[in-house]
């Protein structure tokens, strides 16, 4: 039922997850299910993430009925996933389901693992709202996995499919201002924003005044205020940083060339994967005035030289070596995780943001070559 991209959102939503301040007292939440004879001796785990970390609770079906149950302060996103005894574990062996304080859920088993029915609290009942509101908007679409964006007319398809689950959002954010599932929806949006800021502004207007306590509520106004300023078309905004033999830097040290803005960090492994793609596009644009200038958010000298070092990176870099919860350059551009990129025009104009790993060389060529015009 749902794709790998919403997998992914929700891990990052699972990820990403901050407790209130007030923290109110735990409760137990239970799941308990049923399966059809073809589950005996599979093993179930569930997953999810509290103020203790992360939890994966496993047993083993040795009947066709099973209980987990655990203590959380608040509606929280779980996984359950499936390993066969008989048969090769599926990417999709996996269900999304919200538990609850309180609340009990009820799984149905069906031979179709995908098939299963899930009954929970009103928070799940919403989830399930949602998923029914995206299935319907992407009708028609093929299945995100079976995109191929490495051709251009996957990658078009990618976005008109992203734009679609975007409608979905923005759809059920309207229709329930104060539901969970709303404001889980806005920090997946707010967390790296992609999106017109004055469009998540208006979004997140129409939540419910009750969001207004959650600690990542003013963290999120914050994000929308800054992209306001790092829009298409806008300059970009200034900041200060020194490079690896300590010498200051400000981007008006690198006015006159195209410049495409890194941001990075020694820890973040995609950060790092993408790394090769993006050298082979700096040797291939170099001689057209080019550059790339990596923005390291790393704390550690030793670990930002290491990385360097190791990754035989071959344009400049310049760092504040500062979390990027401590980075006056993070703050001016609203950068909350890694990997981001911005590009400059040669009068220090923003040209482009967030370009893909796999669109760096289409995407800047297209710049340098005049072919991409630039939104104003």
């Amino acid at each position: 039922m749902l794709n790998k991209l919403i997998l992914l959102a929700a891990c990052q939503m699972m990820n990403t997850f901050v407790w209130a301040q007030h923290k109110p007292v735990a409760q137990t939440f239970t799941v308990k299910g049923k399966v059809p004879p073809a589950y005996v001796q599979d093993t179930l785990t569930l997953w999810y993430i509290d103020e203790n970390g992360k939890h994966g609770d496993t047993l083993t079906l040795a009947s066709g009925s099973f209980s987990l149950e655990g203590k959380i302060t608040r509606p929280t996103m779980a996984f359950l996933s499936l390993v066969r005894h008989k048969k090769p574990a599926k990417p999709d062996d996996g269900l999304i389901f919200y538990i609850e304080p309180g609340s009990p859920v009820e799984i149905t088993g069906h031979p179709d693992w995908k098939a299963f029915s899930i009954k929970g609290g009103p928070v799940q009942d919403d989830w399930m709202a949602f998923t029914k509101l995206q299935d319907h908007l992407l009708k028609g679409y093929p299945d995100y996995r079976s995109i191929d964006v490495s051709t251009d007319e996957g990658r078009a398809m990618a976005e008109k499919w992203k734009e679609q689950y975007k409608k979905a959002q923005n759809a059920f954010i309207v229709a329930h201002p104060s539901s969970f599932i709303s404001w889980e929806q806005m920090k997946s949006r707010t967390t790296v924003i992609d999106d017109n800021p004055y469009v998540l502004e208006a979004l997140l207007n129409v939540l419910d005044s009750s969001f207004h306590t959650e600690p990542r509520y003013e963290g999120a106004v914050q994000r929308i205020n800054a992209v306001k300023n790092i829009v298409i078309g806008k300059p970009a905004p200034d900041f200060v940083s020194y490079d690896t033999l300590g010498n200051k830097h400000t981007l008006a040290d690198f006015r006159g060339k195209y410049v495409l803005l890194d941001f990075w960090a020694s820890w973040c492994g995609f950060c790092r994967y993408q790394l090769p793609e993006l050298t082979r596009v700096y040797e291939k644009y170099k001689h057209n005035n080019f550059i790339v200038v990596g923005v390291s958010y790393d704390d550690s000298k030793e670990r930002w030289l290491k990385a360097i070092r190791e990754d035989k990176t071959p344009f400049i870099q310049i760092g504040e070596l500062k979390k990027i919860s401590e980075s006056p350059s993070a703050k001016a551009y609203g950068i909350t995780a890694i990997p981001q990129n911005i590009m400059l025009d040669p009068e220090g104009n923003i040209v482009a943001r967030n370009i893909g790993m796999l669109d760096f060389d289409r995407k800047i060529g297209e710049i340098l070559s005049g072919k991409m015009t630039v939104a104003k």
